[in-house]
């Protein structure tokens, strides 16, 4: 297990800063197995960071405290990747993201569940898809349960 303390910064439209928060960040994968990662991330709720919900999620109700689940597929392409038209199409449609940067092409799904309880925006996410949400909304139960 792994774990970092950072800042993120909310955005407007125009890309200037109308927020900025602390947050904790802890990541677990057995064995050490960087490809079979899921990872909390906990910061304290703050307007303008924490209210955009995607739209095809999910809600999941526990203990009064809403759930939003997603899935989402990525696609991790070096910088100088050229997107084919498929890609295109898949962006322009919502079904895929494309994230510059990678030594090499890699397509994962990655889930991400979040909720916010008590001042707290929680967001619990698997990088590659090995969680079943059921997995996931268990450990948000775990955790809800802390209080």
């Amino acid at each position: 297990m792994d774990g970092s303390l950072g800042e993120t910064d909310g955005l407007d439209d125009n890309g200037n800063k109308v927020a900025s928060q602390k947050f904790v960040s802890l990541s677990y994968a057995p064995d050490g197995a960087a490809d079979n990662m899921a990872i909390l991330d906990v910061s304290p709720f703050t307007a303008g960071i924490d209210t955009e919900v995607d739209p095809n999620a999910e809600t999941i109700t526990v203990d009064n405290i809403k759930l939003n689940y997603y899935q989402q597929h990525y696609k991790f392409v070096p910088v100088d990747y050229q997107l084919t038209a498929a890609d295109n199409k898949a962006v322009e449609e919502g079904s895929l993201v494309i994230s510059f940067g990678s030594a090499e092409v890699e397509e994962n799904n990655i889930e991400t569940l979040s909720w916010v309880d008590s001042g707290l925006a929680y967001s619990i996410t698997d990088l590659d898809s090995n969680l079943t949400k059921a997995e996931l909304v268990q450990m948000a139960k775990e955790i809800i349960a802390q209080k």
